[in-house]
């Protein structure tokens, strides 16, 4: 699967967070995040961002921390973030999906891949470079707030750039 965008919308009759994924093929999959999960994941994802090797050559957490939070804000100054989620085929093989795991790992140097797994069934394995990872994080963030659900975000989360105008990755 190529990924196209990946787009999060809060729903509030769900009280969920969307997680929309396309591919370059016009595929589309649907994800729904609980609080729960979202609460769990969030800082997780941080926390294998951090492996990566500029953060893992320094010994001090401060500054592990610092060259994360760097990283952070660095991928997402190169991301476009106002342009129109452009919505696929909902993938026939995979209805919307209730994701109650996230299993994340490195795949290389600059690649992440991502399953997620409902309560029973097949998942969907996404893989995604850093700097996407770094962008979906700020979605995540931009869905939590909207969703109001009292959470805070990791600190690496909260670089000082503009908000995005719309809630989507390219």
């Amino acid at each position: 699967m190529q990924l196209h965008q990946i787009n999060i919308q809060y729903d509030p009759a769900q009280d969920r967070l969307l997680l929309r994924i396309s591919t370059r093929d016009k595929q589309e999959y649907h994800l729904w995040l609980t609080r729960r999960l979202t609460a769990l994941w969030w800082p997780a994802l941080f926390q294998v961002l951090g492996h990566s090797e500029p953060v893992r050559q320094h010994s001090d957490p401060q500054t592990q921390k610092a060259v994360l939070e760097f990283q952070h804000q660095h991928a997402l100054e190169g991301t476009d973030f106002r342009k129109q989620f452009e919505p696929g085929e909902l993938s026939p093989a995979m209805a919307p999906l209730l994701v109650n795991k996230v299993q994340m790992r490195r795949a290389g140097e600059e690649h992440y891949l991502l399953l997620f797994s409902p309560q029973e069934g097949p998942g969907l394995e996404i893989r995604l470079p850093e700097k996407t990872v770094h962008a979906l994080a700020k979605l995540i963030d931009e869905g939590v707030k909207l969703a109001e659900w009292g959470l805070t975000a990791p600190d690496a989360a909260q670089p000082t750039l503009a908000p995005a105008e719309r809630k989507h990755i390219n």
